[in-house]
């Protein structure tokens, strides 16, 4: 079963999430906006390995007929195009908010893991193709959160 999470998210400018943007893992969000109310979705799959737990997304975007298009630059830039880098962010708001409220010991480095995007329509046996994984590091998403005040 997918795991629904809420929670609310107080009065701030995209501004302050865009500042934290890199290359690498853009936000697009419309600047000189605010928002605010209560953040809603659902995580596809938790997947535990040791005391490490994983977010999975399955994706099934269609990028292309040939295997190369499924190769890092082709996923990273679907990432970029369909603004799911804020997403997994997001998604790992709520993993932490969820382990922090039941593992006692938690601490973010040795209980989360990371994210994986799983584009099923690439993947291969044998192969990395159609795969996207990103762990930002603890003080990424302490300042994403801040910004949210969660």
């Amino acid at each position: 079963a997918e795991l629904e999470f809420n929670f609310p998210v107080h009065e701030f400018q995209t501004r302050q999430l865009m500042e934290l943007s890199t290359p690498d893992t853009p936000f697009h969000l419309q600047k000189g906006k605010s928002w605010q109310g209560l953040m809603n979705g659902k995580i596809d799959f938790i997947g535990k390995q040791g005391e490490q737990f994983y977010l999975i997304d399955w994706k099934s975007n269609h990028l292309g007929y040939e295997s190369a298009s499924y190769n890092e630059p082709a996923l990273q830039e679907a990432m970029d195009a369909n603004n799911y880098h804020l997403q997994y962010y997001i998604y790992l708001v709520a993993l932490y908010k969820y382990l922090k409220g039941r593992l006692p010991d938690f601490e973010y480095d040795r209980h989360i893991g990371g994210v994986f995007y799983l584009f099923v329509r690439g993947i291969r046996s044998g192969a990395s193709q159609g795969i996207f994984y990103r762990k930002p590091s603890h003080e990424q998403l302490l300042q994403f959160m801040n910004i949210l005040s969660i």
